[in-house]
């Protein structure tokens, strides 16, 4: 018998250990599972996991309690997988999941539902196949011959497609129908929803940091006029003979002009070597850094008080009428909480949530400044998401009322 410390607990290991799960769905408490072995050193809390929830059902649930106690009331299953390495949610925000259930009477698994972003939620799907032993038809309707015979020809299908297909839209009563006859399986797969962005970046091989390598390389290139004009804007633009340095392919193109039929050939070669790699789908601030302006004495004094009334309270009221100076004493509010080494929330409604806003805190944070709104994409939601929980990305958000479920760990005002 011996001990591991489990997501900051000392578990032993001689014992089964045992995962409380929230999952999104209306049914009340947490769901306990036994966690298998193989995956005794992937659980911590606050990471996703895959279970099965009734039959069949697949879902990706949040891991937050990890123990020895086997529950009494039903038999455990197993965890299927864990899906991620690091945590993706806090005590922070389980604390307010609690509250929220709590005050306004839902489930915890709503509430989880609600906070995650969809990108985050691996889904199950029907994958509807055809047996290929069938052969009678003739107890088959219509519309069950041609969904069999699709099937045939395509192997698989998700129940969805099948879907499109039928103009009544009764698919799934169909699907149903065929599998009670024997005619096609049907099995839950996994659908994950967030697709990381890749792009391909260019270094030069290291082979020819070699100077001899490298004047051989330029003779082998010399009946080759176009490659060895590129190989040299290359060079020149990414400074490769200096250090150890990569360039976008988009860019280098962009920038030089140079004929992607040579660059090909060139990375072909292995002259040029390409790599594909996780790029942020949201935009950089690419203006300067300016510094906040200073503050009037009425607004000095507004600061001031407000100050004083958070010794004492959370909550303080600053009143003005529209273009009265708030902003600039909510700028210098959230500097006050970043050099404290905390973050912030700016909360505002849709539709104040303009370029105009954006730029104005960009302005004077940059890059410390994270956007979360509805017309962000699933994947873009996903890497603010990420984003957040890496407090060392974000210092300040400014978002619209879904921005409270972000996974800050340091907020400090909002």
């Amino acid at each position: 018998m011996f001990k591991e410390n489990l997501g900051g607990r000392l578990l032993e290991i001689s014992e089964k250990v045992y995962a409380d799960v929230i999952l999104p769905v209306p049914v009340e408490g947490l769901f306990t599972y036994e966690v298998p072995p193989f995956l005794n050193k992937k659980v911590s809390p606050f990471v996703r996991v895959l279970v099965q929830f009734g039959k069949k059902k697949l879902y990706t649930a949040l891991l937050v309690n990890i123990h020895n106690s086997k529950p009494e009331a039903y038999d455990t299953k197993c965890l299927l997988d864990v899906i991620d390495e690091n945590p993706v949610a806090n005590e922070h925000q389980y604390k307010l999941w609690n509250w929220i259930s709590a005050y306004y009477m839902c489930t915890l698994g709503e509430v989880f539902n609600a906070a995650l972003p969809s990108g985050l939620k691996l889904q199950s799907e029907t994958k509807v196949m055809p047996d290929l032993s069938f052969k009678d038809y003739n107890i088959l309707s219509g519309d069950e011959v041609m969904i069999h015979r699709i099937l045939t020809d395509k192997n698989c299908m998700t129940i969805r497609e099948i879907d499109k297909m039928m103009s009544a839209g009764n698919a799934v009563m169909l699907v149903n129908s065929l599998i009670k006859k024997g005619v096609v399986l049907a099995e839950e797969r996994i659908v994950e929803k967030y697709k990381p962005k890749r792009m391909p970046y260019l270094s030069l091989h290291k082979r020819y940091s070699n100077n001899e390598e490298l004047e051989s390389l330029f003779g082998q290139l010399k009946r080759a006029r176009v490659q060895l004009d590129t190989l040299m804007l290359f060079l020149n633009e990414t400074g490769a003979l200096q250090q150890s340095s990569e360039i976008l392919k988009e860019e280098f193109l962009r920038q030089t002009g140079a004929k992607s039929h040579a660059l090909e050939s060139l990375i072909k070669k292995g002259v040029i070597v390409q790599n594909n790699k996780e790029v942020s789908r949201l935009l950089k601030n690419t203006s300067e850094i300016i510094q906040a302006k200073e503050l009037s004495d009425a607004q000095r004094k507004a600061m001031d008080d407000i100050l004083f009334q958070f010794e004492s309270r959370n909550v303080v009221l600053l009143n003005g009428v529209t273009s009265s100076g708030k902003t600039e004493v909510y700028i210098k509010l959230i500097e006050k909480v970043i050099e404290e080494g905390k973050q912030a929330l700016y909360l505002v409604p849709e539709i104040a949530l303009t370029a105009q806003m954006i730029n104005r805190l960009k302005d004077v944070f940059g890059d410390k400044v994270g956007i979360y709104h509805s017309r962000f994409s699933d994947n873009e939601r996903v890497e603010v998401w990420n984003n957040v929980a890496n407090e060392e990305s974000y210092s300040v958000i400014l978002g619209v009322r879904s921005s409270v479920f972000l996974p800050f760990k340091k907020l400090g005002i909002i």
